[in-house]
């Protein structure tokens, strides 16, 4: 499943300030440490989650039982696994209830083209379909960028190879401004996609 909705411009300071309180202590300190912009990006990836969550599981969960380790995955003991992204307008949320998964999504005008900037140089010619297929995968496996010259792509962007585990793809479709991709440690047969307001 995916759910993604347009990231607003700013949300009711209230209901923002709850969620963050609502968090597990560590990950409010660090979004408390961004900027407006980056606070109300994430926050909103956290209300696709919880949303996300409720549909696939039927049950309301709680933000304090989310889990953001050092380094690491977001997590929901015992739930799915999910993956956030956001571009300069656009938040969303993927996740799966068999294996791993992890997704991207960037703007097709966006200055640079996504985060070509964060490329190590055997990557910086990776095309923005290339670069988001990358992300993903780096998401799924739970590693960070600097794994990113590991990732081996198939020509067709249909599977990925990184640490000896190999990952399927799939473009999502969110909007012609829009790239979007995510990877699973197992084949997908169908991805429901879902805008919703926020």
């Amino acid at each position: 499943m995916v759910l993604h909705a347009d990231l607003p411009a700013q949300r009711e300071p209230r209901r923002e300030q709850a969620l963050l309180e609502s968090l597990p202590y560590g990950r409010r300190l660090e979004l408390e440490r961004r900027s407006p912009e980056q606070r109300r990006a994430s926050l909103a990836g956290v209300d696709l989650v919880l949303a996300g969550l409720e549909r696939c599981t039927g049950l309301r969960v709680e933000p304090a039982s989310l889990q953001f380790p050092q380094g690491g995955k977001p997590r929901v003991a015992g739930g799915p696994s999910f993956s956030i992204s956001h571009c300069t307008s656009l938040v969303g949320m993927a996740l799966v209830d068999d294996g791993e998964i992890g997704f991207d999504v960037e703007a097709r005008d966006a200055p640079g083209k996504g985060r070509a900037h964060e490329m190590s140089r055997a990557v910086a010619s990776a095309t923005l379909e290339q670069w988001t297929a990358i992300e993903a995968v780096l998401k799924a496996v739970g590693t960070g960028l600097e794994s990113a010259v590991e990732v081996e792509l198939a020509a067709d962007l249909r599977t990925a190879r990184l640490h000896g585990q190999e990952l399927w793809l799939q473009p999502v479709d969110l909007g012609p401004g829009y790239i979007a991709a995510i990877a699973t440690t197992r084949p997908l047969v169908t991805v429901e996609v879902a805008k919703v307001q926020l």
